[in-house]
C-alpha cells in the first residue's frame, strides 16, 4: 500500500510504476504452481531491473543474517533458562534447609535440660527463694 498512487500525491507516476511491479511480484508469488528459485530470480530480475546474481547474493545475505540472529536469540533464551533453573534450584534448596531447621527446632527445646531453677532471673541472679530486705 505504501506504493499505491493514492498514497503518494505529487509522485503518482513513479508510485504507479512501483505499485505495478509489486503487484506483478505478488502475482508470481501467489501463483498456485510455485516456480523454482531460478524462475523467481529471473522474474524479479526482469521486474526490478536487477541482475540475478545481485538478487541471489541479497537473498543469501538475508538468510545468513536471519540465521545469525536466530542463533543469537537461541543463545539468549538458553542462557535465560539456565539462569532461571539455577535460581529455582537454589530457592528449593533454601526452602528445604529452612524446613529442616524448623523441624529440628522443637527437638532442640525438648533436649535442653531444666536445671530446676525457676523464677525470674534478674541482674543479681535468680530471685526465687531469696529473702529481700523487706522480709
Amino acid at each position: 500500500l505504501r506504493y499505491h498512487p493514492d498514497k503518494n500525491p505529487g509522485n503518482e507516476v513513479a508510485a504507479k510504476q512501483q505499485f505495478q511491479k509489486v503487484a506483478e511480484a505478488y502475482s508470481v508469488l501467489s501463483d498456485d504452481e510455485l516456480p523454482n528459485i531460478d524462475q523467481l530470480l529471473e522474474s524479479f530480475s526482469q521486474m526490478f531491473g536487477v541482475k540475478e546474481e545481485e538478487l541471489k547474493a541479497e537473498i543469501e545475505a538475508g538468510a545468513h543474517a536471519a540465521g545469525k540472529a536466530l542463533g543469537i536469540l537461541i543463545d539468549g533464551v538458553s542462557g535465560f533458562l539456565d539462569s532461571f533453573l539455577q535460581q529455582q534450584q537454589q530457592q528449593e534448596e533454601q526452602e528445604e534447609q529452612h524446613q529442616e531447621q524448623q523441624q529440628a527446632a522443637p527437638m532442640d527445646k525438648k533436649k535442653r535440660p531444666n536445671n530446676g531453677q525457676g523464677g525470674n532471673i534478674g541482674r543479681n541472679g535468680p530471685t526465687e527463694g531469696k529473702k529481700g530486705p523487706s522480709e
